[in-house]
């Protein structure tokens, strides 16, 4: 890893959080087993909701696109609205 990247905040954070979280897991286990399951378990629930927060982030940047004829529906059906 280069320097720069290791001052970023969002590494700092997501390296601290990463911390935090293991240490928890490490006190609350009661064996090796449940702790290696336990982070397991963590590690797939931060990938999902990480993809969900991907998935709604394009879905927010998708554009509609339309033809000139749906624009041309769409304005004549406004005018007449108004």
């Amino acid at each position: 890893m280069t320097l720069s990247v290791l001052q970023d905040q969002r590494y700092q954070d997501c390296a601290s959080y990463a911390k935090k979280v293991e240490e928890e897991v490490f006190e609350t286990a009661s064996g090796r087993e449940d702790y290696y399951q336990t982070v397991g378990k963590k590690i797939l629930r931060i990938m999902a909701e990480l993809q969900e927060k991907k998935r709604m982030r394009a879905a927010s940047r998708a554009t509609v696109k339309l033809t000139d004829e749906e624009l041309l529906c769409l304005a004549a059906a406004w005018l007449s609205c108004n």
